[in-house]
């Protein structure tokens, strides 16, 4: 986020001395930080910052950062300030600045009096225009953070998603698996019938083969004896012995 916390506008005086002249304290939620006082702001700017010249920095503190900008001319030389997050961009103060210098300096009966006033004494007709400029600005800075806590809900609902899709690939892939196993084991079972099938018929043919020689054998043998049979009763075998 990138909201502001307080903005001012100020006079630089000849003997460099920061005087507020209007300044406005935003009201915002979220944690609760604790801000530094314009006058304890106006003493950083006094210590720390060149009011020799024109120019824009920032002074870094704890959680905020303190963005100021230096206009110095031949009528006033003012000091716009503003308070804000650390992830308030350059290019942002820069606008913000540029809409408060904008808001002053077209209002030429104020524009005139800011060489002369004491302290705080345009707060009323500075604040409510500071006030404005900050509440568009933090407006802004909300819609994307928004948007962010939008874009971090979708995510965890994608997350859940892509978590409820893992345990299911998971099991699916547990679920494949076992039917790889079973497969395996079937493809082995169906091997090792293979194996027994061929071993058994081998047997068979053996076995097969072996009777078929003893039938022939067998056969061979009752032809031979009943050739002989016929044979001797024809008188081969005795008319040889005559």
């Amino acid at each position: 986020m990138s909201r502001i916390y307080a903005a001012a506008v100020c006079r630089i005086t000849n003997e460099k001395n920061v005087v507020t002249l209007g300044d406005c304290v935003a009201d915002l939620d979220g944690p609760n930080i604790l801000t530094p006082t314009i006058p304890e702001l106006n003493q950083l700017i006094t210590r720390g910052a060149e009011l020799s010249y024109s120019n824009i920095d920032r002074i870094q503190l704890d959680r905020l950062t303190l963005h100021y900008s230096i206009v110095l001319s031949k009528s006033c030389n003012l000091c716009y300030l503003v308070l804000a997050e650390n992830e308030f961009s350059d290019s942002n103060t820069q606008a913000f600045f540029n809409a408060v210098q904008t808001v002053i300096v077209n209002d030429q009966r104020l524009f005139i009096r800011l060489s002369t006033a004491k302290e705080y004494e345009l707060q009323s007709e500075i604040q409510h225009r500071l006030f404005a400029l900050v509440m568009e600005q933090n407006q802004k800075s909300n819609v994307p953070a928004a948007r962010i806590n939008e874009l971090q809900q979708q995510v965890a609902e994608v997350k859940t998603v892509m978590s409820d899709n893992v345990v299911r690939i998971l099991e699916r892939g547990e679920r494949l698996e076992n039917i790889d196993s079973r497969a395996e084991a079937l493809n082995q079972s169906s091997q090792s019938f293979k194996t027994t099938a061929r071993r058994v018929q081998r047997n068979m043919c053996l076995k097969n083969l072996k009777w078929t020689i003893i039938l022939t054998v067998f056969v061979v043998l009752i032809v031979v004896l009943i050739i002989i049979l016929i044979l001797n009763g024809a008188g081969v075998f005795n008319h040889k012995k005559d």
